[in-house]
């Protein structure tokens, strides 16, 4: 078994084994540290991303949510308005007819009063006309001269 363990195998082994320990500490310092702080770098902008993503999105997720309610509101308060005029609609045609009926009523009075005065006034007339028939008539009775 010593033959296989040469003191040229040993000092080959040696070599090799302190090459690679130095190529190791040659690698881990200017290949794998800037390499591992690359890839820490990269993981926290990749984190600082989403989360920059996930912000964005629960903001327009909210802008969206307040958009709706103030279609709500607005939808409520056109509802509101639409009804409100209806209303004063109503209430001004109420008044309008209630108006014409009184403007009707004022107008029917105003009519048989006139009526009625023409028909004093007519009776008038009529009564003095009858009064002078009856004096003519009263008059020619007197004047007619008796034939029996």
């Amino acid at each position: 078994m010593n033959a296989l363990i040469s003191p040229s195998f040993a000092s080959t082994f040696i070599i090799q084994l302190v090459v690679f320990l130095i190529l190791y500490v040659i690698l881990r310092k200017y290949v794998f540290g800037p390499l591992l702080t690359i890839m820490e770098q990269r993981k926290l902008l990749l984190a600082s991303q989403s989360q920059a993503a996930q912000d964005q999105l629960n903001e327009s997720n909210l802008l969206v949510f307040e958009k709706q309610q103030l279609i709500q509101s607005a939808v409520k308060e056109a509802k509101g308005l639409i009804e409100q005029s209806r209303m004063e609609s109503l209430k001004q045609a109420e008044a309008m007819i209630q108006q014409v009926r009184e403007e009707a009523e004022q107008f029917k009075e105003n009519a048989l009063r006139d009526i009625a005065a023409e028909k004093e006034k007519a009776l008038g007339v009529l009564s003095e006309q009858v009064g002078d028939l009856g004096q003519q008539i009263a008059d020619k009775v007197v004047m007619r001269p008796n034939f029996h």
